[in-house]
């Protein structure tokens, strides 16, 4: 069976101004994309990853998924956490370049070493099924743990699977 991420891909923290829930007052999704692809430009990493996320979602810009994994992998190489976890995401989907499990499990693990609580997660599911990595219930428990402790229920819940399973 395929993984199947935690979290959608499309839960992006965007700004007001191109928010689809956002107040109407808030909003100038040209304005946004203007600014976003002038500062992208010139290599700002919040703007290379959010760039990314408009052209993922096809928000104010043509959808297009190469052209998103091409800003991400810009933006997690300026290390920009957010940009890591959609680029580990976009190679476990194979979302603009090819599946490739093992290159996801080493960006889920820099941006969940960096603090980003939804790559712990998805760290640990890969730990959890030997997606990309070897499976290791152990190491699995760990980053459940990790991101259980910064509030995940789910990741509290699997670990708590694991640990009355007899497992580590």
């Amino acid at each position: 069976p395929g993984f199947v991420l935690s979290r959608p891909l499309h839960a992006l923290h965007l700004p007001d101004a191109v928010r689809a829930d956002a107040d109407d007052s808030k909003r100038d999704i040209g304005a946004a994309v203007r600014w976003s692809q002038a500062a992208a430009a010139k290599g700002d990493p919040d703007a290379e990853y959010l760039i990314g996320s408009l052209v993922q979602s096809g928000i104010g810009i043509a959808r297009d998924p190469q052209q998103a994994f091409d800003w991400f992998k810009r933006s997690a190489g300026a290390g920009n956490v957010k940009a890591m976890h959609n680029l580990a995401i976009a190679y476990v989907q194979g979302n603009g370049t090819p599946k490739d499990a093992t290159t996801a499990a080493t960006w889920f693990a820099r941006a969940a070493s960096s603090g980003y609580m939804d790559s712990a997660f998805d760290l640990a599911v890969l730990y959890e099924q030997g997606l990309g990595v070897p499976q290791n219930e152990q190491q699995a428990l760990h980053w459940y743990r990790i991101a259980a402790h910064a509030g995940d229920r789910t990741a509290a819940a699997r670990a708590h699977m694991l640990e009355t399973a007899g497992n580590p």
